[in-house]
């Protein structure tokens, strides 16, 4: 069944080219994850405000330090 579906979807793939022709990439789509963060910290207490960038590759206890 798996095979099936992998033959279809070429298949579908090679009748679009045959109807249309190669087409170009229409944009470039970067899925690399984001390897920082820009953060808003508020402390009403203390009325503490910054705005931090944060490396996302950290865990919390490295964070604290």
């Amino acid at each position: 069944m798996q095979s099936s579906r992998i033959t279809d979807k070429h298949l579908t793939h090679y009748r679009l080219i045959d109807k249309h022709g190669h087409v170009e990439r229409l944009a470039k789509v970067d899925l690399t994850p984001k390897s920082s963060a820009h953060v808003q910290v508020f402390c009403e207490e203390t009325n503490y405000q910054a705005k931090l960038r944060i490396n996302l590759n950290k865990n919390v206890g490295q964070l604290m330090k």
